[in-house]
């Protein structure tokens, strides 16, 4: 059963064309490896399945609903980029990590609360020390803490965009099984955006490959 439906879409940026008349399907209990040249619209595409940037009307369904001008489906999708506690600085530079002396424990409280199970089993796939502060962490503690945060209430679709780069392989390894997991006991959709391929193949199911003249080819995982 297809989650997020696509059909002939035109997006562009200005006169700058993204996708023309691109058209694909995305399907529940699947893991699918988003990957392709730089600049070749992977972001992007993740930022219209998640509602973040208006597209054409009715050439984008996500459970059957325009993610962005439908906005009660926002809670089935979690979508996890690299703009989390950054900023931008005028003559300094951009995305500049927020530091905060808020310890990781006094943040979303109430949907720790109301999710206990899957907020310790975060906690334990991604190491978290709930005691960690934002300006005492690496960079690749916050990112952890960043998806500890945004995985923490259930969600139907998950949209990750590069966001394993600074992991330790370890932790990468507990994070890939347990979105595997996500996909075969919850059937979430998963679509992963990365080019960074080590240890994947045990645990896609679709590779989706973009190339600088914006040609979209999907394989099966035994192809």
């Amino acid at each position: 059963m297809n989650c997020i439906e696509i059909k002939d879409l035109t997006f562009k940026y200005d006169d700058l064309v993204c996708f023309e008349h691109l058209t694909i399907n995305f399907k529940f209990s699947s893991f699918y490896i988003l990957s392709g040249v730089n600049g070749c619209g992977k972001s992007t595409l993740l930022k219209i399945i998640s509602g973040k940037k208006l597209s054409e009307y009715d050439k984008v369904k996500v459970l059957n609903h325009d993610p962005f001008r439908n906005t009660s489906i926002n809670h089935h999708i979690c979508f996890i980029g690299n703009e989390w506690g950054t900023k931008s600085v005028p003559f300094t530079g951009y995305s500049i990590p927020i530091c905060s002396s808020l310890k990781v424990k006094e943040m979303m409280v109430s949907l720790k609360n109301k999710y206990p199970e899957r907020n310790k089993e975060l906690i334990d796939v991604l190491d978290i020390n709930v005691n960690w502060t934002m300006n005492s962490i690496s960079e690749g503690q916050r990112k952890r803490v960043q998806l500890y945060l945004g995985m923490i209430q259930p969600f139907k679709i998950c949209l990750l965009d590069e966001i394993t780069v600074n992991l330790d392989l370890l932790i990468k390894y507990k994070f890939i099984k347990y979105l595997k997991k996500l996909t075969t006991e919850q059937e979430v959709c998963v679509i992963y955006a990365t080019h960074i391929f080590d240890d994947l193949d045990k645990y896609y199911t679709d590779l989706i490959y973009i190339d600088s003249k914006k040609k979209i080819d999907i394989k099966k995982k035994n192809e």
